[in-house]
């Protein structure tokens, strides 16, 4: 199988470009991009903050249910909510052969 350095990497620039590397070339390409924000717009940290990736039960979230999305006050998530829902299903589906007929086996044996 091929490295992981090896896996191309596809990332957007602020100058709108869009470039395909390596991973390495990447790595290299981030960080000079990084450094540009630094001397050039005066940043010198960027927080992604991916509120999706908290655990339902962590406590800061059960301190502050407000702060968490939900269909009241995220209904532009409704649609999203709605695709995860069908999904999930249709997961389910396969996983109990609900799809076998049609060729969605509930076990992959190949890529």
């Amino acid at each position: 199988g091929r490295q992981f350095s090896e896996v191309p990497v596809t990332f957007t620039n602020r100058c709108n470009q869009q470039k395909s590397l390596n991973v390495d070339s990447a790595f290299l390409e981030v960080r000079q991009e990084l450094q540009n924000l630094r001397h050039q717009c005066g940043i010198l940290s960027i927080v992604d903050v991916v509120w999706n990736h908290t655990s339902f039960d962590t406590p800061w979230l059960i301190q502050h249910p407000e702060a968490g999305y939900n269909l009241m006050n995220s209904p532009h998530l409704r649609p999203a909510y709605a695709l995860d829902v069908v999904l999930s299903q249709f997961s389910q589906e396969i996983v109990n052969g609900d799809w076998e007929n049609v060729g969605l086996h509930p076990t992959i044996t190949s890529e």
